[in-house]
């Protein structure tokens, strides 16, 4: 232990780590704005993810909404967006609903930006959901 304290590096290694001085820095300016890019683009595709999640619910509750026997023709749309203002807060920006109807039943479809996380990136989500109409039918 002793001889370990008095010990001294050759001179071509001592030599050799003084040219490394600042090698750390640099790396660190390097690479750490790579890291927060990554981290920045992990959280814009979760939000990406949860968006989706929600402009899926926000269709489907207009459809089972507007597919009621009886429905008003702006059911579904009135519900998809109260859908949209509960659970979105903001984080669909622009989004857009619209409803479709046949004689068979009712489409609704949500689409809308992410707001972004990254500048300059933009996701869009779009929600779909159809269902025939809901019908009394006597026995036959």
């Amino acid at each position: 232990f002793l001889m370990l304290r008095n010990y001294r590096l050759p001179e071509h290694t001592a030599r050799h780590r003084r040219g490394e001085r600042g090698d750390a820095t640099i790396e660190t300016v390097l690479v750490v704005p790579v890291l927060i890019f990554l981290i920045m683009g992990i959280v814009q595709f979760g939000l990406w993810m949860h968006a989706s999640h929600i402009a899926d619910a926000a269709a489907r509750n207009g459809v089972s909404a507007g597919r009621l026997d009886g429905a008003s023709p702006n059911a579904s749309l009135e519900a998809a967006n109260e859908t949209l203002d509960r659970l979105a807060d903001g984080l669909i920006a622009e989004p857009v609903v619209g409803d479709q109807r046949d004689a068979e039943g009712v489409t609704v479809r949500v689409t809308g930006t992410v707001r972004p996380v990254i500048p300059g990136v933009a996701f869009t989500v779009t929600g779909f959901a159809e269902a025939p109409f809901e019908r009394f039918r006597g026995d036959a």
